[in-house]
């Protein structure tokens, strides 16, 4: 992939972020300036696809996909799960889950052990709307599942570690009702 440097779009506020960088708050340089927007354009290393950003003073964060022409507001959210057992499901479940939608579950067991994940049910947007399993906290763990679609039959996904974090997005378009999936801990050998 190659990588072009452009200066920021607004001194201050917004730029272009490739490989590793940040995303912050308008200076006070932006401030004196009464900018109200602040708009970046991120290089995102896991999909080799350009994500932009557009953060303004509402509670919303915009992104525009570069292989679609369309704007969307996502809802983003982390949850962390600090338990033994325990289960996650995709919002509004059994209904249909929101479009547009971008959230995580960060689960933690104590150290000495692993995390079987059950999914008990599964029907997404084929192709569209996607669960996926990182062996590990982040999402430059190893990738142990990329799902969508329908599964007539439960399956299980077993971490190597004490974290697992499971995120599920989908897109601006059908909706379904998405997963249920069940979680423990087992010993690690």
């Amino acid at each position: 992939m190659t990588s072009v440097k452009l200066n920021p779009f607004v001194p201050g506020c917004g730029g272009y972020v490739y490989d590793i960088g940040v995303v912050s708050s308008p200076t006070s340089l932006s401030v004196i300036n009464n900018v109200t927007e602040c708009i970046w354009f991120v290089e995102a290393e896991q999909s080799d696809k350009g994500i932009f950003l557009k953060r303004n003073r509402s509670t919303n964060i915009t992104t525009c996909d570069g292989h679609k022409q369309l704007i969307m507001t996502i809802s983003m959210g982390k949850e962390v799960v600090m338990e033994t057992t325990g289960k996650i499901e995709s919002p509004n479940y059994p209904a249909a889950y929101p479009n547009s939608y971008d959230y995580r579950w960060n689960i933690i067991t104590s150290p000495g052990t692993k995390i079987q994940l059950l999914f008990a049910f599964f029907k997404t947007q084929e192709m569209f709307d996607f669960v996926l399993v990182y062996d590990g906290s982040t999402v430059n763990s190893r990738l142990l599942l990329e799902k969508s679609g329908y599964e007539s039959m439960p399956f299980t996904i077993t971490s190597s570690s004490s974290e697992l974090l499971v995120r599920f997005t989908s897109d601006d378009d059908v909706t379904f009702p998405g997963f249920l999936a069940v979680f423990s801990t087992v010993k690690a050998f």
